[in-house]
């Protein structure tokens, strides 16, 4: 994933989530009056898998 912003007046958005299987990361561009889908990943991770 490589995002470079050309026009910075414009509204990105970015959402998170970390559960204890999965991280996923969604990016998205305000526009007009609804979010676009400009990037999505999503990784496997083991959260405490070592313990």
């Amino acid at each position: 994933m490589n995002l470079i912003n050309p026009n910075p007046s414009e509204i990105l958005l970015a959402a998170v989530d970390l559960g204890s299987n999965s991280f996923r990361l969604e990016i998205g561009r305000f526009e007009h009056g609804q979010i676009q889908r400009v990037d999505y990943l999503k990784e496997a991770v083991r959260q405490g898998g070592d313990l």
